[in-house]
């Protein structure tokens, strides 16, 4: 197969769930438009991780992710983000392979977060979420040197908001998020609600990170300096 030959970088966008397609598109609108984007949709991942038998993984996700992640290669990209933190011991072998920029899905944003402060909210919409993302975010800490101090928030309505204002609402969010007001920055680690980030930004009157725009912006700017 010849080669695909471009002067604008290429990146391939891998993702387990629809709801975390437009997001992201929506954060390259905004701050890296010209770049190129391959789009890897396999929703069907999300079942085939679920762990059987104490492995952390099922054989059929690695293989799978290891054929979206070659097939991405293999479309001269310089760069891949995966959305969907599960896979973080499978991407760690797909960095160990391959020798490009690859992004797990939060760690821009922790990134991008540390650079105001190491006393950080994170907010997410599931409950059922929390426990994983403060596992995520400790190791992602550990891995870059830094210590932090981890508040964490399930707030329901960030999966509605979008961008939404009244009043009514800001006064809702505003007591809701009160135990944040102490943070030195908010993070919104879900792609699906990124969405929420002005509204945020609006009542806790501080920095608000979604994972989508910090991952593309760390993508640019890791690209641009290669």
């Amino acid at each position: 197969m010849p080669a695909i030959i471009s002067d604008v970088p290429r990146i391939a966008l891998i993702h387990s769930t629809q709801g975390h397609v437009d997001p992201v598109e929506r954060a390259f609108a905004d701050h890296w438009p010209e770049v190129e984007r391959i789009t890897l949709l396999d929703d069907a991942l999300n079942l085939q991780s679920r762990p059987a038998a104490g492995a952390i993984f099922s054989s059929a996700a690695l293989f799978r992710f290891k054929e979206l992640t070659d097939y991405a290669v293999s479309m001269c990209v310089q760069g891949i983000l995966y959305t969907c933190s599960q896979f973080g011991e499978a991407i760690e072998a797909a960095r160990e392979h391959w020798r490009m920029p690859i992004l797990k899905p939060q760690e821009a944003l922790l990134l991008s977060a540390l650079e105001h402060g190491s006393r950080l909210g994170l907010v997410t919409a599931r409950e059922s979420d929390i426990e994983a993302l403060q596992r995520e975010f400790f190791d992602l800490a550990e891995e870059t040197g830094a210590s932090i101090e981890l508040a964490t928030l399930c707030l329901p309505e960030a999966a509605h908001v979008n961008g939404f204002q009244s009043p009514e609402l800001d006064e809702l969010l505003r007591e809701r998020t009160s135990a944040l007001q102490a943070c030195d920055a908010i993070m919104l680690p879900d792609f699906a609600g990124a969405a929420a980030a002005p509204v945020l930004r609006r009542v806790l009157d501080r920095p608000v990170l979604a994972a989508p725009d910090a991952s593309v912006l760390l993508l640019k700017q890791l690209l641009s300096v290669r």
